[in-house]
């Protein structure tokens, strides 16, 4: 071939050129990728934090623990176990022989199954009450008895949970 007939032939520095755009590309998608995950994951754990937490700090679960406990030491007799899941405001009201009196009633306490928490509302703290306070109402179940009721005043203290009150009882037939 001639020289006048020859294919044209692009300079090396053009030829070259379309692979390093691709590569240029290829980092920047990657990277936008990359970026774009990281910022997906950041708002996610915000939205987590923001909404998702408090609100699950602030339902029955987070309570039901506790009164569980308390019922448990009442089904097997154990007034100092019980007697330390209360708060300083309910052992100032609770003492261990008033305990042992409730736990006398074992129809209250024994076969023990579950607790169903009816409702349940948390005031914040206040004047009357410096920290948070859980009001739970449930009914309590039985291998072979019928249903109690159950109140319970349940309150946060030094990031615990602890019983400032609780009652269960019959309810009416």
């Amino acid at each position: 071939m001639t020289p006048s007939t020859a294919p044209a032939r692009p300079p090396a520095g053009r030829r070259a050129r379309p692979n390093f755009n691709r590569d240029v590309q290829r980092t920047a998608l990657t990277q936008l990728t990359f970026g774009l995950a990281v910022f997906a994951a950041l708002l996610l754990g915000a939205v987590y934090v923001t909404y998702i937490r408090p609100f699950m700090q602030r339902s029955p679960r987070v309570v039901q623990p506790v009164i569980e406990a308390y019922l448990r030491a009442g089904q097997a007799g154990d007034v100092v176990a019980a007697h330390s899941l209360f708060s300083e405001a309910g052992i100032r009201s609770t003492t261990r022989d008033g305990l042992a009196a409730r736990f006398d009633d074992r129809s209250l306490y024994a076969g023990y199954e579950r607790l169903f928490v009816d409702a349940f509302e948390i005031a914040p703290a206040g004047a009357l009450a410096p920290n948070e306070v859980a009001v739970v109402d449930g009914t309590v179940t039985y291998a072979d008895q019928p249903p109690a009721v159950l109140h319970a005043e349940v309150e946060r203290e030094n990031g615990e949970w602890r019983l400032r009150v609780i009652d269960v009882a019959r309810s009416a037939p």
